[in-house]
């Protein structure tokens, strides 16, 4: 993969060990997708908790020092960087800040943006944290988010991909499947049955009550297996490994999700994101959970990412350009 995975860090955090370790999980990753690392850095007033709107000769101090601090954590971690950008913005607004870092990318037109997040009970998660989640509602490239304190990956072998199976997860899971083959890992595709309220549903007429609930999930695994059969073959068709795994969620999905992983040994999490439509309630809301939950890598492909014309047979052409670079031509 030829493009870049463009690092928004902070470069003002007070746990320097975290964001070693961080940077070293997303360098690990690029090496894994066979591209690099682009660190840029969006610095306002709402990070420094700056009273006020800073320019001039504020603003070129803190970039001067926000860009030393930056190099000197990518040397720590052996990524040679020639240049840093700094996004200065001199005012107090947080969609200004995403924004800044969304038009950066628009021109760069990186694999992914990567995001160091931190636990929700850190005070750098009040900057970052929410930076993190206005990222995510208003992204339209696929988003990485790193967990500072989370685990630190060495190597990707094993992707779980959550998915509802929507139409919008399915184009989501060839980009996923792209990706897997690049790093030679397995998929893990997974689907929660979460337990919904029986009497609600009954008293909106939407099901025959609680004696049809158990015909209702019935039903619900036997399409989830069917579809799962269908992506899996999909998968196969394009050289990536991948298994299903379905379970029966006794809380939310980004619980089941989370305890899925580790007991899998998933080395990173994928969801598909939608911004729009009656999901954005369920799925957002999971998305949202897993950026502050996860302790392994989170890989978010917003549903705007992917183009209605990603099928198996674009995955499938991947796989065989992959096999005409490593076969001789004189075999070919």
């Amino acid at each position: 993969m030829s493009q870049d995975i463009l690092v928004a860090l902070d470069p003002f955090a007070n746990d320097q060990v975290s964001l070693k370790k961080a940077m070293n999980t997303t360098k690990n990753l690029a090496n894994a997708l066979d591209t690099v690392i682009d660190p840029v850095s969006v610095v306002s007033p709402d990070q420094l908790q700056w009273p006020s709107r800073f320019d001039g000769t504020w603003a070129k101090q803190f970039e001067k020092a926000a860009r030393a601090s930056l190099k000197k954590v990518a040397t720590s971690t052996g990524i040679k960087v020639e240049n840093i950008e700094i996004l200065s913005q001199p005012v107090h607004s947080l969609k200004a800040s995403v924004t800044a870092l969304i038009d950066e990318a628009d021109k760069r037109k990186p694999l992914a943006i990567a995001v160091f997040t931190h636990h929700r009970k850190s005070p750098a998660f009040r900057f970052f944290g929410t930076f993190a989640t206005a990222l995510l509602a208003k992204g339209s490239c696929p988003l990485v988010f790193v967990n500072a304190k989370g685990k630190d990956v060495r190597a990707f072998k094993r992707v779980l991909f959550a998915t509802d199976f929507s139409p919008e997860s399915e184009r989501a899971f060839a980009s996923v499947v792209k990706m897997a083959l690049t790093m030679r890992a397995e998929i893990i595709l997974f689907h929660a049955l979460v337990p919904i309220n029986v009497e609600v549903y009954a008293s909106a007429g939407l099901m025959g009550g609680i004696a049809n609930y158990d015909a209702f999930v019935k039903d619900e695994e036997e399409q989830s297996t069917s579809d799962a059969k269908r992506w899996i073959e999909t998968a196969r068709a394009a050289g990536v490994e991948a298994r299903f795994s379905l379970q029966h969620a006794s809380f939310r999905a980004s619980v089941a999700i989370v305890e899925a992983a580790h007991s899998l040994k998933a080395d990173m999490i994928a969801v598909c994101s939608k911004t729009t439509g009656a999901s954005v309630v369920f799925l957002g809301s999971v998305t949202r959970d897993l950026i502050e939950t996860s302790k392994l890598p989170l890989l978010v492909i917003p549903a705007s990412a992917v183009s209605v014309e990603t099928t198996t047979a674009r995955a499938t052409r991947d796989r065989k350009a992959t096999r005409n670079l490593a076969t001789p031509s004189s075999t070919r």
